[in-house]
């Protein structure tokens, strides 16, 4: 997950503030571990690379976040992302491969040396826009992700030289280095033109480009064996990617596991969505409502006499017990409204609804619901008109709602004296 934290000032064209020094990133560390919001030991910083970043992982969901600061940039490139993506259905997918294929061999990090997410979007999509059929029609790439693939590794892998040519995205080819140089290329690293701003080269932190595209040529040839032995039959397997990508994929299942332990299956299928906030009104500040203010003796002593001289005052030995009819209810102290009722009182016992602490200690309640302070009101088979249909309500146990007693044994008839007294009711009926 990548953050980005942006000043006011630099967000309306002024100087740098936040991280853009090592004391405020290792102040921001130790406060992260301090909240207990990283695991132990995984917070950390770099501070001398071209933009500071901020690591830790997550200590409750277990992913990998990195925080930048001052750094705008990945907003119109998520644009861009958004926008190949639609014209080149398939580019997400070859991504994805190239991108574990890069985590496997530890070169997936700019601040390692390897290529970053938003360089590898860049050169998947360069293969995707150079391929004539695809651009004239004539191949589905969706249909074709092995042949795409396999161009894409063998195209950086043992054709491109990176000292001779760089790549322009927009419109895409390749440039001459030496006939038309580029005031932000680096003769002997990767060179990608930035699509949204041509002063910027995305891949020149990539110091170890020809590691890279090493492991790119390695796997083209691997994959290339693999199919040959597949095709004479000397071997057999389940998947081609094995011998490029096969591994312990353990602590990803566990990974996977975890999350859903925490949110569970997040479909729309199979999870109903939570009911949307409250809407505020615009110039309406979403602010706790005020604290109660204390009695006022003197206050309600002069209310009291005015009511008695206009004779509206009603001594509290006087005043009439509250309806029976008028069941308690609880203020939810999350949503700050009345919560109904889901029982009529019967048993002469109102039992009140109060949101569950912690899913694990209520067994119907939903696992798919993250374990923290939720009101009823978000619970997904509460309705407010009808509140909880039957078998799903989730009374505090304290209020817990008793059975009902058990319906009265039938008697058994009694049997007839003798034939004579039943023949004389028969007659008598």
């Amino acid at each position: 997950m990548d953050l980005v934290v942006l000043s006011k000032s630099f967000q309306s064209g002024g100087p740098r503030q936040i991280g853009q020094s090592q004391n405020q990133l290792r102040g921001l560390t130790q406060h992260i571990e301090k909240l207990g919001i990283a695991q132990p030991h995984t917070a950390t910083f770099i501070g001398r690379s071209k933009v500071p970043i901020v690591k830790f992982t997550d200590r409750r969901t277990g992913i990998k976040v990195d925080i930048s600061f001052e750094n705008e940039s990945g907003f119109p490139a998520l644009k861009t992302f958004q926008t190949w993506k639609q014209e080149y259905p398939a580019m997400p997918v070859i991504v994805a491969l190239v991108k574990q294929l890069l985590v496997m061999r530890g070169i997936n990090e700019v601040y390692c040396g390897g290529i970053g997410g938003f360089t590898t979007i860049c050169l998947v999509t360069h293969i995707l826009q150079t391929m004539p059929e695809v651009q004239a029609g004539a191949s589905d790439p969706q249909q074709h992700y092995g042949e795409i693939f396999m161009k894409f590794l063998d195209f950086y892998g043992n054709k491109i030289d990176i000292r001779a040519a760089g790549i322009i995205m927009e419109a895409p080819y390749l440039y001459d280095k030496d006939k038309y140089p580029k005031a932000v290329q680096n003769k002997d690293r990767l060179t990608i033109i930035d699509p949204n701003n041509a002063n910027n080269d995305i891949a020149g932190g990539s110091h170890k480009i020809d590691t890279v595209f090493g492991r790119f040529r390695t796997a083209f040839s691997d994959l290339r064996r693999y199919m040959d032995q597949l095709y004479d039959g000397s071997i057999s397997t389940n998947s081609i990617l094995e011998c490029i990508l096969g591994g312990n994929y353990q602590p990803v299942e566990t990974q996977r596991n975890r999350l859903r332990r925490l949110y569970g299956t997040v479909t729309p299928s199979a999870a109903p969505a939570l009911p949307p906030a409250p809407y505020i009104p615009p110039g309406v500040k979403d602010t706790p409502a005020p604290r109660a203010k204390k009695p006022n003796k003197k206050a309600k002593l002069r209310e009291q006499k005015a009511a008695e001289a206009q004779g509206q005052y009603t001594p509290p030995t006087q005043r009439a017990a509250p309806p029976a009819s008028s069941a308690p209810k609880y203020v939810a102290p999350m949503a700050g409204s009345p919560l109904r009722s889901n029982n009529d009182g019967r048993n002469g016992i109102v039992p009140i609804i109060a949101p569950p602490f912690h899913y694990s200690q209520y067994p119907s309640f939903p696992p798919y619901i993250p374990p923290y302070s939720h009101t009823v009101s978000q619970h997904p088979y509460y309705s407010p008109t009808a509140g909880f249909p039957p078998g799903h309500g989730i009374p505090p146990p304290h209020l817990a709602i008793p059975p009902p007693p058990p319906p009265p044994e039938p008697r058994e008839p009694k049997a007839p004296s003798s034939p004579a007294s039943s023949v004389s009711m028969e007659t008598s009926d």
